[in-house]
């Protein structure tokens, strides 16, 4: 009687990562006030910067930049651009405001794909 023969275990695993890269940019606009009144849909945009292989800048709204209906005074609008052309990325990202002058701070999270 031949012996009889138990399979093996096979076990596997793996692993996707998604590729991450962190930075912060700190967009400072001095004299904040002598911006108010630059019109709807004009923006202030900042240097660009490098996070990961991406190049970015930052576009700064400060009459709300047209985003919201009538009414809507007070606000401002903060917005990521992705410099890099022709490239696909998703970026996760959050923008901190701070009054200069009373220190208060608002915080946005945002998602961009």
């Amino acid at each position: 009687m031949a012996e009889s023969q138990q399979p093996s275990g096979t076990t596997t695993a793996s692993t996707c990562s998604a590729v991450t890269a962190r930075g912060t940019h700190v967009f400072k606009i001095a004299d904040y006030s002598l911006h108010k009144g630059l019109g709807s849909h004009k923006f202030i945009r900042s240097a660009t910067f490098a996070v990961g292989d991406y190049d970015w800048c930052i576009r700064f709204y400060p009459d709300d930049g047209g985003f919201r209906e009538e009414g809507g005074r007070g606000y401002v609008a903060v917005h990521l651009e992705l410099v890099t052309k022709n490239a696909k990325v998703r970026a996760l990202f959050d923008f901190l405001l701070v009054n200069q002058v009373t220190g208060d701070r608002s915080t946005s999270h945002q998602d961009l794909t």
